[in-house]
């Protein structure tokens, strides 16, 4: 199982590198040795030895499979990058490729559905819920930044049914925010609500029980 990692200066209290690994300790010691052709990570490495000081290593995130640790190393890249920090990476600021295969509802369907069957075979960045958590500004701003209500997007929030363009424009403002793309098909947790009638199941996608219900329940 992979970690995703950061090397922090502890004079200026910031993250200068992230990466992955097994064994994070080894490749931290690693980095402390110079021996990869990082120049600017390395002169952040010597400008701390300079001072008797040694970055810290911070774990960011554990218990990672290895289909997924790419996908969370750019999330957790771009995140950072997002806030501000001077990250040194070289190579991990392009999204990891994937290939989605969305599935299209068949007609005459309505589901009401996670959109984690939204990445059958591809790696999610993300999930809606770390999405929100980490929001680095304000609901009212993300509102304002998506043209969804604020109401809505908390309702989204703590995981009610919404219509696929309301979530379209809700990841569209993430994108902006975070600096990263994000789509249905790369963002887990969202439950979307498609379609205009009928009652049943789909490839295993559950359908709601009442249409009235299920149409009461979805917001914008």
């Amino acid at each position: 199982m992979y970690s995703i990692y950061a090397l922090n200066d502890p004079q200026a209290n910031e993250f200068f590198y992230i990466g992955m690994s097994v064994k994070p300790h080894d490749r931290y010691m690693q980095h402390l040795s110079l021996s990869d052709n990082n120049t600017a990570k390395s002169k952040r490495i010597l400008a701390l030895r300079k001072e008797g000081l040694r970055p810290d290593l911070v774990i960011i995130e554990q218990d990672i499979p290895y289909k997924n640790s790419d996908a969370r190393e750019y999330f957790w890249i771009s995140h950072y990058l997002a806030l501000g920090a001077p990250l040194t990476n070289i190579d991990r600021t392009r999204p990891p490729k994937t290939k989605i295969k969305a599935k299209s509802p068949k007609k005459g369907f309505k589901l009401h559905y996670s959109s984690e069957q939204s990445c059958p075979n591809g790696d999610p960045i993300a999930t809606a819920e770390e999405l929100f958590r980490r929001l680095p500004i304000s609901l009212a701003e993300l509102a304002r930044k998506s043209q969804v209500s604020e109401v809505t997007a908390a309702k989204i929030r703590d995981g009610k049914v919404a219509r696929l363009h309301t979530i379209n424009k809700l990841l569209i403002a993430f994108s902006e925010v975070y600096g990263v793309p994000l789509t249905i098909d790369n963002v887990t947790g969202f439950n979307v609500l498609v379609g205009r009638y009928g009652d049943g199941k789909l490839d295993g996608i559950t359908n709601t029980d009442d249409k009235k219900e299920q149409s009461e329940k979805a917001v914008a």
